[in-house]
């Protein structure tokens, strides 16, 4: 959950009170899910433009052009399969206070993860 969206004051919806009302909310909610099942190569291009969005919001996103990416095989030629020991030292500067370097936003906190007794993984 980001900071903004933690910080609005949204009341939530009034539940439906009826059976069919459940139902045409379930259903609703569900459409999207129904519709990347039935395209799956429209709805991972989908996906892909919205993470690109964010991605073109941060330094490293700048530096690998993502505003500019339209396919699958653009982002495969701009961003590179990368590990964790590539992405290491970005991650060290956005902990040292660099956030935009990889993020679009605020962190809301930071966790450690467990790794092999050699590494560690933030």
């Amino acid at each position: 959950m980001s900071q903004n969206s933690r910080r609005t004051n949204k009341t939530m919806p009034t539940p439906p009170s009826t059976p069919r009302q459940a139902t045409q909310v379930i259903k609703a909610s569900l459409q999207p899910w129904y519709e990347a099942i039935d395209t799956p190569a429209a709805a991972q291009q989908t996906m892909l433009h919205r993470l690109l969005q964010d991605y073109a919001k941060t330094d490293y996103g700048k530096q690998h052009s993502a505003a500019q990416i339209e396919t699958l095989e653009e982002y495969r030629r701009a961003f590179p399969a990368m590990t964790y020991e590539d992405y290491k030292p970005l991650i060290q500067r956005v902990m040292s206070g660099e956030v935009s370097m990889l993020l679009c936003e605020e962190p809301v906190g930071w966790a450690i993860t467990r790794a092999p007794p050699k590494e560690s993984q933030h």
